[in-house]
């Protein structure tokens, strides 16, 4: 995990979570594309995402019973939260991306799906749960929902997660 990169509990010497470390990971890719584009150095900042994805949210974060990520590991409730999830998938669509490594992209559907499932499909909202406790919408963490989801749709063209963007968007607009 990356120092200092654990939510709740900074500093956190060895723990990391998502949001912070996925967060983390997805600038670094983004930073080794733009590089690349450079033909500058890219590969460290590529290789230290890449070790943070495969050997902490993969390794340990991934739960193959639900094929969803958890918020940490010692997250003693287990909880699945959208946002965050959202953060890794724009992340394993990065990495797809730059190691045309598609292995990544077997658990994308499954997470952006969860985050669906967690949308409240009443007429006038389009929020998102929090977790699967299904106790509050928080409107900046439905908001960190609605890249994710357009990634998903220009990944797959698959009208759904366009369809919750959208559900989204009109929720954020109505709040305001």
């Amino acid at each position: 995990v990356f120092l200092n990169s654990h939510f709740e509990a900074n500093p956190s010497l060895g723990r990391g979570s998502t949001p912070h470390d996925t967060a983390a990971a997805l600038g670094l890719v983004y930073l080794a594309k733009a590089l690349k584009e450079q033909e500058m150095k890219w590969q460290p900042y590529l290789e230290a995402a890449k070790k943070n994805l495969d050997k902490y949210h993969l390794e340990r974060l991934y739960d193959p019973s639900t094929k969803l990520f958890f918020q940490y590991i010692y997250d003693p409730q287990h909880l699945h939260v959208p946002n965050k999830i959202a953060t890794l998938i724009q992340l394993l669509i990065a990495m797809a991306s730059m190691t045309n490594d598609k292995r990544y992209l077997d658990y994308i559907q499954p997470n952006a799906d969860y985050i669906l499932e967690l949308q409240n499909k009443d007429e006038m909202t389009g929020g998102i749960y929090q977790t699967e406790k299904r106790d509050r919408i928080i409107t900046f963490y439905t908001a960190r929902c609605i890249p994710a989801l357009l990634e998903v749709y220009n990944l797959t063209k698959k009208k759904k997660y366009l369809e919750g963007a959208r559900a989204a968007g009109k929720f954020l607009v109505n709040m305001r």
